[in-house]
C-alpha cells in the first residue's frame, strides 16, 4: 500500500512544484524502495518510474511551447495593429481624395470623366487583391517548391516534402544526396543558405531561426547508408537562436526514432563554420577538423554537413551519425521541420 501511495504522490507532482513533505516522501522512497518492496517488486516498479520521468520531460516541453506561443501571440497582435493602422490611413486618404473631387463644380467637358469609377483602390479592393502567403507547408498531393512568409519577414521559397499523404508536409532545411555541392562554406553562406531547393541545399540559419521562433517546430532527420538501410531521428521541439546568439541550438525536445539520439549532445552549442569558431574545442576549430559546419561542442556526435564521399568509407570528416553507425558514412541525409502541434496532438 505504501508503494502505491508513493506512485500517486509522484504522478501528482510532475507538472507542479513539490512541497517539502512530498520531497521527503520521495527521498524516503528512493532510499528504501528495495527494503520495503523487495527486488522483484522494485524491478516491476522501475518501468513505471522511467515512464514518470518521460512524462515530466513532456510536461516541461508543453510548458515551454505554451510560453513561446504566448510571446508569439503578443508579436502577432502588434503586427495586426500595425496593419490596421495602415488600412485606416489608406481609407482616410481615399475619402479625402473623394471629397476634393466632389467639392469642385465640374465643367461640361469633365462630366463624362466624373461618371467613370475612380482607378484608386478602395478598402474592398485592397482586401480582394491582397496576396496572403502561407506561413508553412500544408498537405499536398506531391512535394513542391512553395513561397511562404513568416510574420515580420520577407517572403522566401522552401521545398515542401510530403512523407505521408494524410499529414502536413515538411520544410526541407538540409538535403545531402551527392557530392556536387560543397558544404565546406563560410558563415555568410550558412546564414543566408545555399544550393538548389529541388536538389542538395541548406535553407539558411536566419530562415531557420525565423521559422522556429514563429512557431514551435519538430525536427525529422532521415538517414540512409550505402547499403540502403534507413533510420530516422525525430525531435519534438526545435528552436534556433538569432545571429547575436550565434544561431545556438537552444531546444530539441523529446527524442524518438531508431537512429539514436546523436543531437542532444549538441544542445546549447553555437553554430561553427571554418571562419567563425564558436565551438568548445580550445586547441582548434571543429569545422576544420570535421570538414563541415555544425553546432559543435568540444567534439561532435554527428556530422550531417561534413564532406561527401561516394561509396562506403569510415572517417571523421564525412557525413556520419555516431549513435547509429559510429563513423561509417551516409549516402544521404535529409533534415526537415514542421509545426510540432500536429505530432503532439497525435501522442
Amino acid at each position: 500500500m505504501k508503494v502505491f501511495s508513493v506512485i500517486l504522490l509522484l504522478a501528482g507532482s510532475f507538472c507542479h512544484t513539490a512541497t517539502a513533505g512530498q520531497q521527503l516522501a520521495y527521498n524516503a522512497f528512493e532510499e528504501n524502495s528495495i527494503d520495503f518492496c523487495g527486488p522483484e517488486c522494485f524491478e516491476k516498479l522501475k518501468p513505471l518510474l522511467d515512464n514518470a520521468v518521460e512524462m515530466k520531460q513532456r510536461c516541461e516541453d508543453f510548458g515551454f511551447q505554451i510560453d513561446l506561443l504566448n510571446e508569439q501571440m503578443v508579436e502577432l497582435r502588434g503586427i495586426v495593429e500595425l496593419q490596421s493602422k495602415e488600412i485606416d490611413e489608406l481609407k482616410s486618404n481615399h475619402n479625402q481624395q473623394g471629397e476634393e473631387s466632389t467639392s469642385s463644380t465640374p465643367s461640361i467637358s469633365t462630366i463624362s470623366s466624373i461618371s467613370t469609377p475612380p482607378t484608386g483602390c478602395t478598402s474592398t479592393e485592397i482586401g480582394r487583391n491582397a496576396t496572403t502567403l502561407p506561413t508553412k507547408c500544408a498537405s499536398y498531393e506531391q512535394s513542391r517548391i512553395l513561397q511562404i512568409q513568416v510574420p515580420g519577414t520577407d517572403p522566401f521559397q522552401v521545398h515542401c516534402h510530403v512523407e505521408q499523404m494524410d499529414e502536413p508536409a515538411w520544410i526541407v532545411i538540409l538535403k545531402r544526396s551527392g557530392g556536387q555541392l560543397d558544404f565546406y562554406r563560410n558563415w555568410t553562406s550558412y546564414r543566408n543558405g545555399f544550393g538548389d531547393l529541388a536538389d542538395d541545399h541548406f535553407l539558411g540559419l536566419e530562415k531557420l531561426h525565423r521559422l522556429t521562433r514563429s512557431l514551435p517546430h519538430e525536427l525529422l532527420v532521415k538517414l540512409t547508408d550505402f547499403r540502403g538501410n534507413e533510420r530516422y531521428a525525430l525531435y519534438s521541439s526545435l528552436l534556433i537562436g538569432n545571429e547575436q546568439e550565434k544561431y545556438a541550438l537552444q531546444l530539441l525536445g523529446r527524442y524518438t526514432g531508431d537512429a539514436g539520439d546523436a543531437m542532444s549532445y549538441h544542445l546549447g552549442n553555437a553554430f561553427t563554420t571554418y571562419d567563425k569558431d564558436n565551438d568548445g574545442w580550445s586547441r582548434g576549430n571543429c569545422a576544420n577538423y570535421y570538414d563541415g559546419a555544425w553546432w559543435y561542442g568540444w567534439d561532435a556526435n554527428c556530422n550531417p554537413m561534413g564532406r561527401y564521399f561516394n561509396g562506403e568509407y569510415r572517417g571523421h570528416s564525412g557525413i556520419w551519425w555516431y549513435t547509429w553507425k559510429d563513423y561509417d558514412l551516409m549516402q544521404s541525409v535529409k533534415m526537415m521541420i514542421r509545426p510540432s502541434h500536429y505530432t503532439l496532438m497525435q501522442d
